[in-house]
């Protein structure tokens, strides 16, 4: 089953609902960093703070409105990397592993 616009504007909608203090929290610290470590690190801290709270069925929306959010607060840098690091971090965090 494909999901249509109609659908992922509810979902996105509902995800700015449901997870607003994350993604405040999450763009706060984010908007925040000034080098690309640190960066790497608060966008981890964030992705893993969605995953204990949340577990991973809506991790992919929340990552789409937080880089959403990102480019508002004027950090695109930031948004361009955060699906990557979505992929990397979740399966760092899967494994138990962190760079370092």
């Amino acid at each position: 089953m494909t999901c249509t616009g109609l659908e992922r504007q509810k979902s996105y909608r509902q995800c700015e609902i449901d997870f607003q203090l994350e993604l405040s929290r999450g763009v706060s610290f984010i908007t925040s960093s000034g080098t690309f470590s640190s960066l790497r690190l608060l966008t981890e801290e964030t992705i893993a703070g969605f995953l204990r709270s949340h577990g991973p069925r809506r991790l992919f929306i929340f990552c789409v409105v937080l880089a959403d959010r990102l480019n508002i607060r004027g950090r695109p840098d930031a948004a361009q990397k955060s699906p990557v690091m979505l992929f990397k971090t979740t399966l760092r965090i899967g494994r138990g592993v962190r760079d370092p």
